[in-house]
């Protein structure tokens, strides 16, 4: 019987029995619906184990997963380039940040759970819409789960903890200062910086200086103040902005 669903097969599966059988038509209903379960299954296996080993694959389900929100093209770029820039002023080894473009690649993963209808709505949310946007460290925490790869396991922390805050006022968990692991406090500056600078339907986008001093301001609060200003420090040294 095939593994099919919605017209893709992605296997097959072999039914056996000790004693010679007539197979007939209507056996195969409820083999059909085991091969539609274990369809979901095994595919999600196959994504899980192509994320562990082969980094064209994550960008690629980033783009994928950024294709959903039509107003962060480039985002995901954006979101590598600057958490990089932290990262070697840290000096950070190779597979150090290899680690952390893994987390910024895929900081938006739970993104796929949201409703379109809300990731992209026009103009302000409410308050029901927020919570579930806010739900979405959660959902990349469930879809990423089995992945067992130790260097995956790390750069998870820095997909579910970015939204924390330094003062503890973030979500999903309300954790604070250096209870918060270092890549999620990296890609938190980040994101904030990119999300400033970037032009939504209802407003335009900043200048890097004017965003770059809002960053400044909210050091302590929401921003781990170290990182922040590094941050600031080689965006200014370097014009990468």
């Amino acid at each position: 019987m095939p593994l099919k669903y919605q017209g893709e097969t992605f296997g097959i599966v072999d039914v056996y029995h000790s004693e010679k059988l007539d197979f007939r038509k209507i056996d195969a209903g409820p083999l059909i619906a085991l091969g539609s379960c274990l369809y979901g299954a095994v595919k999600k296996e196959v994504i899980i184990k192509s994320l562990q080993e082969r980094d064209d694959i994550i960008e690629a389900f980033a783009r994928t997963i950024e294709a959903a929100d039509r107003y962060t093209g480039g985002h995901v770029d954006r979101v590598c380039k600057y958490a990089l820039i932290i990262g070697q002023a840290l000096g950070f080894d190779k597979g150090e940040l290899r680690l952390l473009k893994r987390a910024a690649l895929l900081h938006d993963i739970g993104k796929i759970g949201i409703p379109y209808s809300v990731l992209n709505k026009e103009g302000p949310l409410t308050a029901d819409e927020w919570d579930i946007i806010k739900r979405h460290p959660v959902i990349a925490q469930e879809i990423l789960r089995p992945v067992t790869d130790a260097s995956f396991t790390r750069a998870l922390e820095g997909i579910v903890y970015n939204h924390e805050r330094i003062d503890g006022k973030g979500y999903p968990f309300g954790i604070k200062g250096e209870d918060i692991p270092l890549p999620a406090r990296i890609i938190a500056i980040v994101d904030t910086y990119d999300a400033l600078t970037s032009d939504r339907p209802y407003r335009k986008g900043m200048d890097s200086e004017k965003a770059l001093e809002i960053l400044r301001e909210n050091c302590g609060t929401q921003l781990d103040a170290t990182l922040a200003e590094l941050f600031i420090e080689k965006m200014r040294e370097t014009g990468s902005h």
